[in-house]
């Protein structure tokens, strides 16, 4: 977790789109998941296949990092709807 002292930005994106919470969430790391976040990373991008890092947990079969994604995502989601609805 050396990146974020040092002013990595948790939030960019490479050529596909894809952010480190994309690849944290592919490669399993809980850990890294419960550091970045808190650090800017946001969960609601997509990558160049529409994809968001929730489904790259799911697909490789990492349970519990998708469960914790899945209900920031839900969470996220019903924010934004009562933004829109209020």
């Amino acid at each position: 977790m050396l990146w974020t002292p040092y002013g990595a930005d948790v939030g960019a994106v490479n050529q596909n789109n894809r952010t480190p919470l994309h690849w944290t969430a592919n490669v399993g790391s809980y850990h890294t998941v419960e550091v970045i976040i808190p650090r800017s990373a946001t969960d609601d991008k997509v990558d160049i296949g529409g994809e968001l890092a929730v489904l790259y947990a799911v697909r490789e079969g990492h349970v519990e990092l998708a469960r914790m994604l899945m209900t920031r995502q839900i969470n996220f989601l019903q924010l934004l709807n009562m933004k829109y609805v209020c």
